[in-house]
């Protein structure tokens, strides 16, 4: 910047709020009008300042050095695909419908369509299947991660649209092993643990919150690999390996699963569990 443009960026920046010339002029006490506009117009080509009417008056407002990248990509960007950036980018993590943007932007179909497929291009929007609506394409800005309400949780792979198996199995491995090297851990130790070991050497890319390490957790008990344990205090969770030998169910040759009748099977009538001679077969074995 000039000597010129800093001062009039630094005036702005104290202010903290819009500013017409006059205040401006007579704050900084630049030379003449001519000075003042050419250090505006330096500060407007840097994306360092904004300008817009208030009443018949223009004014301006300097642009906080935190915003400075994303007004840079709006600077850089054709006025429709700036439009369409600003919509994405307003809507956060939980993305917004090609509708929507229709409607904020007021741009018709054709041109909607290419200024999003020219971002895309650019990796400054990506789209995402909301979980509650496979059919329906969000958009969100390529740097930020969908909220995990919207994608079905971090269990859930977006790029096939179907539960994580491998990820739960490695975190039921990797828990079942720190419970069983603890003896006893609690469900924020085994989280830390996680952030430590996975997450911030870049093996896992998610994070996890504390309510997803108590479902892997849980797994691990119904699966009969760990137990809890209260506390004698009675306030916190414990959890412990399990010794504990559940019986093989095998729960795929369960009859009822290609019964050709089980929809007419009920408590009462000719076809229920209690007459099923295939269903008793079943429990005796």
């Amino acid at each position: 910047l000039s000597r010129e443009e800093e001062k009039l960026y630094q005036f702005l920046v104290k202010r903290g709020t819009h500013a017409n010339r006059d205040q401006i002029q007579e704050s900084c006490k630049f030379e003449s009008d001519q000075v003042l506009s050419q250090a505006i117009n330096g500060l407007i080509q840097k994306s360092r300042l904004e300008l817009f009417h208030q009443g018949s008056n223009l004014v301006f407002r300097a642009i906080a050095e935190t915003d400075l990248a994303a007004h840079q990509i709006l600077a850089d960007l054709p006025h429709e695909e700036a439009l369409v950036y600003q919509s994405v980018d307003r809507a956060g993590d939980n993305g917004i419908w090609m509708g929507t943007i229709r409607r904020e932007t007021s741009l018709a179909a054709p041109k909607l369509k290419k200024a999003l497929k020219a971002l895309q291009l650019k990796k400054l929007i990506k789209s995402f299947k909301s979980f509650g609506s496979k059919s329906k394409l969000l958009y969100i800005k390529f740097d930020l991660q969908p909220n995990k309400k919207l994608c079905g949780g971090v269990f859930w792979d977006l790029t096939t649209n179907t539960y994580d198996v491998a990820f739960v199995n490695i975190l039921k491995q990797f828990f079942s092993g720190k419970i069983s090297s603890k003896i006893h851990a609690t469900a924020e130790e085994l989280r830390q643990d996680y952030i430590t070991e996975l997450r911030e050497p870049g093996l896992a890319q998610v994070d996890l919150e504390l309510e997803d390490v108590q479902k892997i957790i849980n797994i691990l008990i119904y699966d009969g690999d760990v137990e809890p344990v209260i506390t004698s205090s009675g306030d916190t969770t414990m959890y412990k390996p399990s010794y504990l030998v559940l019986p093989e169910l095998k729960i795929a040759e369960v009859p009822c699963i290609r019964c050709p009748v089980a929809k007419n099977c009920s408590d009462t009538g000719d076809i229920t569990p209690e007459l099923c001679v295939y269903f008793q077969k079943w429990l005796d074995f």
